[in-house]
């Protein structure tokens, strides 16, 4: 009888001990992911702050090509900070959903790059997940070809359309931007 109270005393030893472990790493957790939240808030602030001091300089400048760049980098900017939003949106913070990173990209550029014409920006992306360090690379190539097209395909307020599709192929990815606008004839053949 000895045994089996010893037996039992040395289980509920072993299920105290064995709950309050589960407690302490619940608890640490729970800490990291506060901290981390915390950290993504601030992250998201200096975004913030840096795109409100480019714009201030941009608006204090009288140099077309100043604010034309300024403007560039405030667009980079937002496309930076939308990846990282989505870093911490997702379960699994090692993948960036694009398609839905594309479309959240494609809304923010519309409304602050378009003119108030008759130019929309349309958003086709198969379903995908990439890495951050691809989906930056995605979210800034597309920031400019739309940009691009925004300033050259459509002068003296045009209307028209600008796609951007993000599809499967055979070999890959393939992202392409196009547009209504104008054709620009090349100057130059690159290499």
């Amino acid at each position: 009888a000895l045994t089996v109270l010893a037996m039992i005393a040395v289980g509920e030893v072993f299920r105290i001990a064995a709950r309050n472990s589960v407690a302490e790493r619940s608890a640490k957790l729970a800490e990291r992911e506060l901290l981390f939240r915390e950290l993504q808030h601030r992250v998201n602030n200096d975004f913030t702050i840096v795109n409100s001091l480019l714009d201030l300089q941009r608006r204090r400048s009288s140099d077309p090509e100043v604010r034309q760049t300024l403007e560039q980098a405030m667009g980079r900017i937002r496309s930076v900070a939308r990846v990282h939003h989505h870093l911490y949106t997702l379960p699994d913070i090692g993948a960036i959903d694009l398609r839905q990173y594309l479309a959240d990209l494609c809304t923010a550029l519309s409304e602050a790059a378009f003119p108030p014409t008759g130019l929309h920006l349309r958003c086709h992306c198969d379903e995908a997940y990439m890495p951050r360090s691809r989906a930056i690379a995605v979210g800034l190539v597309t920031n400019e070809l739309v940009t691009n097209a925004v300033k050259h395909a459509f002068p003296d307020d045009r209307e028209g359309n600008i796609d951007v599709r993000f599809q499967q192929t055979g070999e890959g990815w393939r992202l392409s931007v196009g547009d209504t606008g104008i054709v620009l004839l090349a100057a130059y053949v690159l290499p």
